[in-house]
């Protein structure tokens, strides 16, 4: 009788031939051995499945699922969820590579906080002419928070490749499917509305992320942005923390864009700012008003020196 796994991997794929082995090798050589590594194809027309259905003979902790039909990566996420088994879900990315400790890593620090709900970490960014940039994320629960209400550059929050999360957190929720490029984010800003949830990054790079012309980030860099920016102007006006006539500049703000840098420009961006701290102040359970305040205020003086600097 198979023994009931701790963390359940979550690896969506779609036409990953070039990557996946090497993918499914930095999983299968983690020193937490408790694990189940579950590959959710997406309907690929290339080799993946077949090179993950030998992997999976050989090897009782990698299983492998098959979509009838291409319909996105939270679609394909959602299918690993029922099928997890696992009271903690990592993710991972059929094209990058994390280092041997990392899901024990990321395992003790949830088992010392049992509050802890999703857990990141620091990143590595690589392509294929040796080039890498280290991102650092911040830390703490409140300024995660605060960075779902913008993007990634202005408020570097998570990284969804990095993450463990509680199953207990998808007990009543979901990937939203109508999310084709910015399901991640539109899942933590549910979560940060929903609360009480709590998120950390870790410090330690523990994420290998692959940059070539075929990732999402790289290949729909546009549609990803606009789907994003969409996304948070609906529910910011939803939620009741803009107006209808507020939503111009708070798109100018999210695209690095302000309509004017007079006076009256740089005051409607700062407005809009405000009222983002604002909300955050009243809908982020568990956050102190103090650490909100004063990353907001980071926030706001990087957007004003990078907008300067263009």
């Amino acid at each position: 009788m198979k023994s009931t796994p701790k963390i359940s991997v979550l690896m969506p794929v779609f036409n990953e031939e070039r990557h996946v082995r090497a993918a499914i090798g930095s999983i299968q050589r983690q020193t937490f051995g408790a694990l189940e590594l579950i590959v959710i194809d997406d309907a690929s027309t290339d080799r993946t499945g077949e090179i993950v259905r030998s992997i999976a003979a050989a090897d009782a902790r990698v299983r492998y699922l098959r979509a009838p039909s291409n319909l996105g990566v939270a679609a394909a996420l959602n299918r690993g969820l029922d099928a997890a088994r696992a009271p903690l879900l990592a993710r991972m990315d059929g094209d990058d590579l994390c280092p041997p400790e990392r899901l024990a890593r990321q395992h003790d620090a949830l088992a010392a906080d049992p509050a802890l709900d999703i857990c990141g970490t620091a990143l590595r960014c690589f392509n294929e002419d040796g080039e890498s940039t280290v991102i650092e994320l911040v830390a703490e629960d409140a300024a995660i928070k605060f960075g779902t209400l913008l993007r990634w550059p202005i408020s570097p929050t998570l990284a969804h490749g990095t993450l463990m999360i509680r199953a207990r957190f998808f007990a009543s929720r979901r990937y939203d499917t109508s999310k084709r490029y910015c399901e991640d984010a539109a899942l933590y800003l549910d979560a940060a509305l929903a609360g009480p949830v709590r998120f950390a990054n870790l410090p330690e790079v523990l994420y290998d992320y692959r940059v070539h012309s075929g990732s999402v980030s790289v290949a729909f860099q546009e549609a990803q942005r606009e789907e994003h920016i969409d996304m948070l102007c609906r529910t910011m006006l939803a939620e009741g923390a803009l107006a209808e006539g507020e939503l111009d500049d708070y798109r100018a703000l999210l695209r690095f864009r302000p309509r004017s840098v007079d006076e009256r420009g740089r005051a409607r961006i700062d407005r809009i700012f405000a009222r983002l701290e604002d909300f955050a102040l009243r809908h982020f359970s568990g956050c102190s008003p103090r650490a909100i305040a004063e990353h907001a205020t980071r926030v706001r003086a990087r957007w004003w020196e990078r907008v300067r600097g263009a």
